[in-house]
């Protein structure tokens, strides 16, 4: 026998490099993409894992109430909002308040003209021409009274709303109301009563009364303005004034 062993086979194995690949490989719902990018005298791969769409789509609603969500979380938000609603009801309010347009009186009779309504009608400008005619006779043209005559640019639906606004305004005399497709309709009421003796319930039933016109470019409404103004000196139980101008 001899001593001498042989010596074991040795096989180195070697390890085989994975090939490139080239193109698109496709694991499960998983896809790998590699790609080989050469740039001078190097050759960099580069490859991009990202997972199978799954084939379900969001709701634009569900994004909507996400986006919704998230604002609702932040302070600012709400801050915003209170700020908006603040100033809107504060817009709201503020036109809802009667407005003072009538320069002081100075010893004149103010009368207050206010818009018109338009019923079943476009609109136009009534109040202005009832105005207009309202000055020419009873400011320009000689009158028994000094009178001042003011436009109010505001609707005017109630008797209530019409003595509040004229009482603002110091008006003694308010003319107020709406028109339709066939005539004109003047409400001509007392306004400020706070120095007359003859309290405003009774000078509501007995003075106040409602015309109505054909055309407001043709017609007049100054008979009822003077006549009017003679039941309020009345009321004031000033003889001398109410024989002066029964004179004139």
């Amino acid at each position: 026998m001899s001593g001498k062993a042989e010596p074991k086979s040795s096989k180195t194995k070697s390890k085989t490099k994975p090939k490139k690949t080239s193109g698109v490989n496709l694991k499960g719902n998983d896809v790998d993409i590699a790609a080989d990018v050469v740039g001078g005298d190097k050759v960099v791969n580069v490859s991009n894992y990202y997972q199978k769409p799954t084939g379900k789509k969001r709701s634009v609603f569900s994004g909507l109430r996400r986006s919704i969500i998230r604002l609702i979380k932040k302070p600012w938000t709400w801050l915003a909002l209170v700020v908006v609603l603040s100033a809107a009801g504060g817009l709201y309010w503020k036109q809802q308040q009667p407005l003072n347009v009538c320069p002081p009186a100075n010893g004149n009779y103010i009368v207050l003209v206010s818009k018109f309504e338009a019923l079943g009608v476009a609109e136009r400008n009534v109040s202005r021409f009832i105005a207009d005619d309202l000055t020419q006779k009873l400011t320009i043209q000689p009158a028994p009274t000094n009178f001042i005559v003011c436009e109010y640019p505001k609707l005017i639906r109630t008797n209530d709303e019409a003595l509040k606004i004229a009482q603002l305004n110091h008006a003694d005399i308010i003319v107020w109301g709406n028109y339709t497709p066939n005539f004109v309709e003047a409400q001509i009421q007392v306004g400020e009563t706070s120095d007359l003796l003859i309290s405003q319930e009774i000078l509501a039933r007995t003075a106040n009364v409602r015309v109505r016109m054909s055309d407001e470019r043709e017609d007049s409404l100054s008979r009822q303005i003077v006549g009017l103004l003679y039941v309020i000196v009345l009321s004031k139980c000033n003889t001398y004034e109410t024989y002066q101008a029964c004179v004139k």
